[in-house]
């Protein structure tokens, strides 16, 4: 006996899943159906309201300034001619109209089946929790407000812009082509001849300026005794003397 009550409730328990599922399921077409219904509703009524504009200021803007009677037509019946024709087109309009009117009470009538839908599936508790309160299904004026950190559920984004212009525009861009001066033409460089280097400071000193003379030392003695005994042998042999500035100093 137990083992029967569990297997009911578990196909009762698997139907109730079916059940919501499918549920789930007519809400989502239900919520987009209304969806395009009011899309279609606001469309038509944006049409209703410019055929009607339409439609008051046709008298005036179709007669025409100033018609001539067609050739062997009196002006009686050029002026029955224009009202037959204007009458005409009233009658157009007026078609229009009542096919307008027809479908804006459809749009109605689907709208309250769908509202009525909704209403049903939230009395029963299928409501999903991010359409508490910004559902689509409800009807123009009436259910709570949408929730301002969330957009509501019927506002489409914005279309981005075509291209963005840019900030800083040049001016030339703006002016014609024509009134733009062709480039100059291209100029070769002009070879300069060297600047003359400056001669260091050094060289313009004058020549006056010399080292102070350094001190004789022994060193400088032995030297002179050498050079003058290295001369003495030269001359006994008759080597022609090649002595330089430098020698000729030590010696005298």
């Amino acid at each position: 006996m137990t083992e029967e009550m569990l297997r009911l409730l578990a196909v009762q328990n698997r139907e109730k899943e079916n059940l919501l599922l499918c549920i789930d399921r007519a809400w989502g077409i239900c919520a987009r159906q209304a969806r395009q219904a009011r899309r279609r509703l606001r469309r038509l009524e944006g049409v209703l309201a410019l055929t009607t504009e339409e439609i008051k200021l046709q008298p005036d803007a179709s007669v025409p300034a100033a018609e001539e009677p067609r050739p062997g037509e009196t002006q009686l019946e050029a002026l029955s001619r224009r009202l037959a024709a204007a009458q005409q087109e009233i009658r157009q309009y007026e078609t229009k109209l009542f096919a307008c009117d027809r479908a804006i009470l459809a749009l109605k009538k689907e709208n309250a089946e769908l509202t009525a839908l909704c209403n049903k599936a939230r009395e029963l508790g299928f409501v999903p929790e991010e359409e508490e309160n910004t559902g689509p299904f409800w009807p123009d004026g009436l259910g709570p407000a949408p929730s301002e950190e969330r957009p509501a559920a019927e506002e489409e984004p914005a279309e981005p812009a075509a291209f963005d212009e840019p900030e800083d525009e040049p001016a030339w861009l703006a002016s014609p082509m024509e009134l733009l001066e062709p480039p100059e033409p291209r100029k070769a460089p002009v070879m300069l001849p060297p600047e003359p280097e400056e001669e260091p400071r050094e060289a313009a000193a004058p020549a006056a300026e010399q080292p102070p003379v350094r001190r004789r030392g022994p060193l400088d003695d032995m030297t002179s005794q050498v050079l003058g005994q290295l001369d003495l042998l030269m001359q006994k042999e008759h080597i022609p003397l090649k002595q330089s500035a430098y020698l000729r100093g030590k010696m005298d």
